[in-house]
């Protein structure tokens, strides 16, 4: 339902992908639906401007603009962005203004597949199986998690994987002739292991895990060496459980809010020299990282987790 305050505006076409009939579907975050709105070919953006402009006029406090929050029928709870909600506003207001005076900067609307799909996805054999396969998986890494263990700001998740040496499972995976999916046999296998909140029993847990590629391409392990702590950002939280549709936004402001900030600042410098990759490169440099993620403006979606970081406050 269109809020009423909206009725006949072009407001209402700016902020569509903001309200709850498409932020939890079609969009992969907050950031995402404010430019597809802005990029679409019905808005006028000099009107746009104004009626934003006469919105926002007058709102001061933080009860103000969650207020403005509410009649734009925002679909998430809190603050659309950060901890508060005024810096929002204001950066929405600077980013209206941008694209009125510089429409270069919108986004391409052809790329607007906005939903996230998995183009490879791996199966058990059956339960038996997966149990070994995280029991070994552990055993093969397991200094790597005692390491990580010990560090209380070493990140929430840790991402494994490795061959096991027998089919643990089949991947599906697209053809590389043909416009249909197959089902390949693997031995490797991904573990996606948690640590434990304050109060729980044991202190790590296996929080997914599946088959992966049956063969690690070269340079993989390469790039997992000199990125580990994006291995945890992305393999930890947008691997193929991550990467489902309707979770790579509650996923992302999970590590926005629970991560350490030292982590946090690492793995925001460590995005900065990721973005520097070739497309090409950065797509290899993806997979290696464990990353599901493949909506078609990947660079995108990681240039504006990196925005996200800088501009607001999360914790």
């Amino acid at each position: 339902m269109i809020p009423e305050y909206l009725q006949g505006t072009v407001l209402r076409q700016v902020t569509m992908f903001l309200r709850t009939q498409y932020a939890v579907e079609d969009v992969l975050d907050p950031r995402e639906a404010f430019e597809v709105g802005l990029s679409s070919q019905r808005v006028d953006l000099p009107q746009a401007l104004a009626e934003w402009t006469e919105f926002v006029e007058g709102a001061e406090s933080e009860e103000d603009f969650e207020r403005l929050k509410k009649r734009i029928d925002v679909a998430w709870t809190g603050p659309v962005e950060g901890t508060t909600y005024r810096p929002w506003f204001e950066w929405a207001g600077r980013r209206l203004r941008e694209v009125v005076e510089h429409p270069e900067t919108l986004i391409d609307p052809d790329i607007s597949c906005y939903m996230s799909y998995l183009d490879r996805e791996g199966y058990f054999l059956d339960d038996e199986s997966q149990e070994r396969a995280v029991e070994e998986l552990v055993l093969q890494h397991e200094a790597r998690i005692e390491e990580w263990l010990a560090r209380e700001d070493g990140g929430r998740f840790l991402h494994i994987s490795g061959d096991l040496g027998w089919r643990v499972g089949d991947l599906s995976r697209p053809d590389a002739h043909e416009n249909v999916y197959v089902e390949v046999p693997t031995t490797r296998a991904a573990v996606v292991l948690r640590r434990a909140d304050p109060g729980e029993e044991l202190p790590v847990t296996a929080w997914a895990a599946y088959p992966i590629e049956p063969e690690e391409p070269a340079g993989a392990h390469w790039v997992r060496r000199r990125w580990p702590e994006l291995e945890q950002l992305l393999g930890g939280y947008f691997g193929q459980h991550g990467a489902q549709h309707g979770s790579v936004w509650p996923q992302q402001y999970r590590l926005l809010t629970y991560e350490h900030p030292p982590l946090l600042a690492t793995m925001r410098r460590s995005l900065g020299e990721l973005l520097l990759l070739e497309d090409s490169e950065l797509g290899f440099a993806l997979n290696a990282l464990g990353c599901y993620l493949d909506a078609p403006h990947i660079r995108l979606w990681l240039e504006w987790m990196v925005w996200r970081m800088d501009t607001f406050t999360w914790q």
